[in-house]
């Protein structure tokens, strides 16, 4: 049997797998208020949970940035007999297309979103020529046609209202005016409108009403694949998502002799990068060389690009300061695995239900989905009236496995694990806890659940812990996985999640404010 210094040999003298980088580019195809933007969004925000960067260029930002939403927001801008307007279109169509290959031409996978009409086959035999010049001297690109077709009267009317109430375009104009104004705008595309076919040669993904049916041709990938899965699942039906953390309960397991094995192991890294051999036994120094002299530094300022929060307006609200609280954050603990819940955890299961019910019915269908940990379940069984058969138990939705660090402050990992530290402050989101799990994996596991929750149209309550609930309010609330672990999600309160064409709106119910028995 090999010793532990000749698996480190082997370990850093294997050659390290060269991952394919993908560059995909989703260029939307429809008439305005058929929910290109409302898919682009979903897909931006899919793919950035999941660790694969994901960027919209929406040429109508561009067009109102260049020539201002009074003059290119009314329906004869969009004239298709008038030339000028029409050279115009196209030449800020093709800027937003040269952002966006800029951005696929950057290191790593990449999936640039490209929101426009794109009604016509001339401008699709634009941006194809265009991509394929571009491939000539930079990176290949899987170039994807994503069509939304809505024919449906009632998700036309939704669509087309939520349109004029979220485009800068109609701000200021009355709710009949700007119905009056889009109405004559899609007309103007109406008379020129080409659907695409397979007679284009071209990839391409067909949404009918917005996920009623799907069609793809000529759709391979990983990555693209993922998208129409993704595409499959949502919806525009209003139905609220409840989020909430398992009640509290009573009871601790002590893990330190675990922790002190652990650290031992952990200890003999210096003899296991100095016996390193290979072709990337050199490298594998340096990094660590680099680790070891950030752990020596004493200074406890996080790096400044930690700081702050690329959140929506609706999500900021989740964050904490990162630069002065973070020290004080936990790592999630499985120490009450098994543990019930006390008589305040049990108080708390009773007035979710109550105020679900208030807000549902008293016979709503409500889809349930807890952890399979005991005190999840408990914490859902009031609004299933006890009927344990009613709830979704998902494995997935288990808590971050933080290893031998569970139940750890940050300040303490700082203290007791400088380097490991580190190595989690480069990349808090791919780095995996000795012994447990990164963040990266929790969102792999809980993709199942992301989908699920897109797909159904009844209410749904999550019941869940910490680190689970803050990654699906990441996703929801479009806030980088690498903030994930500052996000407020307060035990005995009710996360209230409503979706919108632009986002998901986002209410927090504290325990003062939810009903009494």
């Amino acid at each position: 049997m090999a010793s532990r210094n000749e698996l480190a040999e082997l370990t850093f003298s294997a050659p390290r797998r060269k991952h394919h980088q993908t560059k995909v580019l989703f260029a939307m195809v429809g008439l305005p208020a058929r929910g290109k933007s409302f898919i682009s969004n979903k897909i931006s925000s899919y793919l950035n949970w999941t660790g694969i960067p994901c960027e919209i260029f929406n040429a109508g930002s561009y067009r109102r940035k260049r020539l201002g939403a009074d003059k290119s927001g009314r329906a004869d801008f969009f004239d298709t007999r008038n030339s000028s307007n029409l050279s115009q279109r196209d030449h800020i169509a093709m800027a937003t297309l040269d952002d966006a290959l800029q951005f696929l031409e950057e290191e790593g996978e990449r999936v640039a979103v490209f929101d426009a009409t794109n009604t016509t086959r001339e401008r699709r035999r634009m941006i194809y020529e265009k991509i394929k010049e571009f491939e000539k001297t930079s990176v290949k690109v899987t170039f994807i046609c994503l069509e939304s077709i809505c024919d449906d009267p009632e998700v036309l009317d939704v669509n087309l209202r939520q349109k004029i109430r979220g485009s800068p375009d109609f701000q200021n104009m009355a709710e009949e005016d700007a119905l009056r104004d889009l109405r004559e705008r899609i007309k103007r595309y109406e008379s020129v409108y080409e659907e695409v076919d397979d007679s284009e040669k071209l990839s391409y993904v067909k949404v009918i009403n917005l996920n009623a049916k799907v069609v793809c041709s000529n759709v391979f990938g990983k990555t693209p694949l993922r998208v129409v899965q993704l595409l499959m699942s949502c919806n525009v039906y209003t139905r609220p998502v409840y989020l909430c953390r398992a009640g509290h309960c009573d009871g601790i397991v002590d893990m330190s002799g675990l922790r002190k094995q652990v650290k031992a192991v952990l200890g003999c890294q210096d003899e296991i990068l100095g016996r390193a051999r290979g072709p990337y036994a050199e490298g594998s120094k340096v990094i660590a060389q680099q680790v070891n002299a950030v752990a020596l530094d004493k200074s406890t300022a996080p790096e400044s690009s930690m700081k702050t929060a690329d959140a929506t307006k609706t999500g900021s609200q989740l964050l904490r300061c990162f630069s002065t609280r973070m020290d004080e954050v936990y790592m999630p603990s499985m120490a009450t695995a098994s543990a019930e819940l006390s008589d305040s955890g049990n108080r708390f299961a009773q007035r979710v239900a109550k105020f679900i019910r208030q807000e549902q019915g008293a016979e709503a269908e409500i889809d349930t989905y807890t952890s399979t940990l005991p005190r999840a379940v408990a914490t859902a069984m009031p609004l299933m009236e006890y009927d344990e058969d009613r709830i979704e138990e998902w494995s997935a939705l288990s808590v971050l496995n933080t290893g031998i660090m569970h139940g750890l402050k940050v300040s303490s990992i700082r203290r007791e694990y400088p380097a490991e530290f580190n190595l989690w402050k480069i990349d808090p989101f791919r780095y995996r806890f000795p012994g447990g799990e990164s963040l990266y994996d929790l969102n792999q596991r809980l993709v199942d659940v992301v989908l699920q929750i897109e797909h159904t149209f009844n209410p749904v309550l999550v019941v869940s812990h910490l680190s689970t609930i803050q990654s699906l309010l990441a996703y929801f609330q479009n806030i980088a996985m690498e903030k994930a672990p500052m996000i407020e999600a307060p035990q005995h309160s009710v996360i209230v999640l409503k979706p919108s064409n632009y986002g998901w709106s986002i209410k927090i119910v504290t325990e003062d404010e939810l009903p009494e028995l």
